[in-house]
């Protein structure tokens, strides 16, 4: 799988994969034990600002500061390419003001993104980071078929604090997730039922949880909880590594037993009512 990333001017956006640690700034023990946070942390590519500005939003209008330039170089670029002579639409604003709602405005990237047939990509503001005075209005791009040049729109939320904007800083300011066609297109159904064991799903889905509980904290005790609590933080990879193919994603180094459990290729299913509890096997 790739993402291509067309650059229309050298002015635009920066791009890099979004990574777990966020840049170190993720808390440690988080990104190590806890697996939903640090693949959302991870999830696709991360835009940072295309030039040195501070915004306001003093309740009514939007404000703002260059400090510095955000050249229009990509006109020369075009006319090269196109061979044509300048046109009306090519001395588009770099930013609008106030033009989608009041307390929004628009920032040009420069960039087109290029995906997979059947992928598109989700743009929002970057996920586990610190709030900021600001965040970006979600959107989802097509682009497998739609190579266009991205606009990033920018909800200004606080009255009170300026957002001060840098090509060069550490944090990004949007992340772009990819995300496929069938998830928003398909004709996906909802289906709210109570939990039991009478029939095959549903003892299934009730046998997983109970048993999944007894591992976690029946388990090595040595994460503790509070008033005498404890769990075993290594149960969730060991379950993962049980239900899924293990070559998707060994164990932490961290984390692995000293031996390596068996591994089935998918849950199991009990029938009737739950089976107790035994000890997972070790391989010899």
């Amino acid at each position: 799988m790739k993402l291509t990333v067309w650059r229309l001017s050298p002015y635009a956006c920066r791009v890099e994969p979004a990574e777990k640690t966020l840049k170190g700034n993720a808390n440690k023990e988080a990104v190590i034990w806890c697996h939903p946070f640090s693949t959302a942390n991870r999830l696709g590519w991360w835009i940072y600002p295309p030039a040195d500005l501070d915004v306001t939003w003093d309740g009514e209008k939007l404000s703002h500061e260059m400090h510095g330039e955000y050249p229009s170089i990509e006109r020369s670029i075009i006319q090269q390419l196109s061979n044509r002579k300048e046109e009306v639409w090519w001395n588009r604003s770099k930013f609008t003001w106030g033009l989608v709602e009041p307390n929004v405005f628009q920032m040009w990237t420069g960039l087109i993104f290029q995906t997979p047939p059947g992928w598109s990509l989700l743009v929002r503001s970057p996920i586990n980071h610190e709030k900021e005075p600001y965040h970006i209005m979600e959107g989802v791009i097509e682009a497998d078929w739609m190579q266009y040049d991205i606009w990033l729109n920018v909800v200004m939320d606080n009255s009170t604090q300026v957002a001060k904007f840098r090509r060069a800083q550490n944090t990004p300011i949007a992340q772009i997730i990819p995300v496929q066609r069938a998830a928003y297109s398909a004709d996906w159904e909802l289906e709210t039922r109570a939990v039991e064991n009478a029939t095959e799903e549903g003892n299934r889905v009730f046998s997983f949880w109970y048993q999944y509980n007894v591992k976690k904290f029946n388990g090595e005790k040595k994460q503790p909880l509070g008033e005498g609590y404890f769990k075993d933080a290594k149960t969730f990879y060991r379950e993962r590594n049980r239900c899924l193919d293990a070559s998707e994603m060994p164990i932490p180094a961290q984390l692995a037993p000293k031996r390596p459990f068996s591994r089935a290729k998918t849950p199991v299913i009990y029938s009737g009512i739950i089976k107790p509890m035994t000890a997972p096997k070790r391989e010899k």
